[in-house]
């Protein structure tokens, strides 16, 4: 990701708005209906802007402020754009357990339908923060190997010796195979210009490429011929897979699950801490239930739950890219990828001339 704090706040504001799209209330039909007029709905509780714990049941109450101005005859709630309840009637109570969704901010919404065929909305934010703090992490040095310095990595995958390397920036986006020992690139394929290439991810024998601000991205063979196109609906940051779905990033503090038959969206999860969401998560890295994610501009790798988002383990790696390394121009921490023969991690960054092998540890 090339990205500056002007870009990243107007990405952020746009996608606090565009994240509503998950709601299938919000479909056509629905942004279309006419609102009823002098009719306001009431979420007694909770109140806007309360604060919990994941793990907290959290009781709900909705009813109108005023009775007998309308008779409704459907009130619905909706967390994080899915229907959580559904009540005939102008009321609705209900006991949300909190684990069974994600953290961070939670959008809130109150849905009554009337007779008349009109519909009012509720709409508010609470915060979920996880009842823990991440353990601080560090890092043993298990192997150094040679990395191109003209590499921009954006995604990283190893296989049997192999890794299968993104780049970026207009011009010089690439997909490229490398030798893991000798850095020595063994094919490489460049995309169009107008492109700049992001994450990568290898499912069942296909590569997958996202790119930054296209919304467009690509897949192969593992001969990097390409298969076909697919579409999203953000900027592209870092991808992955699960064995089922895609993981995408898109800078904000959430991940996206993919359908990879029909690419669409499947769920999301939110990236907190025991502060509250975390923004700025690129490249990602799928685990055994866990997704490993750096968070962009700094050397911090976040250890995430994959089922909820809650971080369990920071993970700083400052300092591993020596001063004595260095030779020209270098960027950002950008690179992950695991080897489970040893159980140990790929990690780099753009323009870094070396790949470092390492074993995540607690500092002590």
């Amino acid at each position: 990701m090339n990205f500056n704090k002007t870009t990243l706040l107007a990405t952020l504001i746009v996608f606090s708005f565009s994240f509503l799209m998950f709601s299938c209330e919000d479909g056509p039909s629905h942004r279309n209906s006419i609102k009823a007029k002098n009719t306001k709905i009431e979420i007694s509780s909770p109140k806007s802007g309360a604060k919990f714990v994941f793990g907290d049941t959290i009781p709900f109450k909705i009813n109108l402020k005023k009775k007998g101005e309308k008779v409704a005859v459907k009130t619905s709630l909706f967390i994080n754009g899915k229907m959580i309840a559904d009540r005939d009637g102008d009321s609705l109570s209900y006991n949300y357990a909190s684990v069974t969704g994600t953290g961070g901010d939670v959008k809130i919404k109150a849905v009554m339908k009337f007779e008349d065929g009109k519909v009012a909305r509720k709409r508010m934010e609470i915060k979920i923060v996880s009842p823990v703090k991440p353990i601080k992490m560090t890092y043993q040095l298990a192997n150094l190997y040679p990395h191109d310095i003209k590499a921009y990595t954006q995604g990283l995958k190893y296989e049997d010796g192999i890794f299968y390397e993104g780049t970026g920036n207009y011009g010089q986006s690439e997909l490229r195979k490398v030798e893991v020992k000798s850095g020595k690139i063994i094919e490489e394929k460049p995309l169009e210009s107008k492109y700049f290439g992001e994450g990568i991810t290898l499912l069942n024998d296909t590569i997958f490429q996202i790119t930054y601000k296209s919304k467009v991205g690509f897949y192969y063979d593992k001969d990097f011929n390409k298969l076909g196109e697919f579409n999203y609906d953000t900027e592209g940051w870092g991808l992955d897979n699960n064995g089922e779905y895609l993981l995408m990033s898109d800078g904000s503090a959430y991940i996206y699950f993919i359908d990879t038959h029909t690419f669409q969206k499947v769920k999301s999860i939110q990236v907190f801490n025991n502060k509250g969401p975390v923004y700025r998560i690129n490249e990602l890295e799928y685990v055994d239930g866990f997704i490993y994610a750096n968070v962009y501009t700094t050397d911090e790798i976040l250890k995430i739950d994959a089922k909820n988002g809650m971080v369990l383990q920071s993970i700083n790696v400052s300092g591993i890219l020596k001063p004595e390394y260095v030779n020209g121009q270098i960027d950002y921490l950008n690179g992950i990828a695991y080897n489970p023969a040893n159980q140990s991690f790929f990690i780099t960054g753009k323009w870094w001339p070396k790949m470092f092998e390492v074993r995540f540890v607690k500092d002590e």
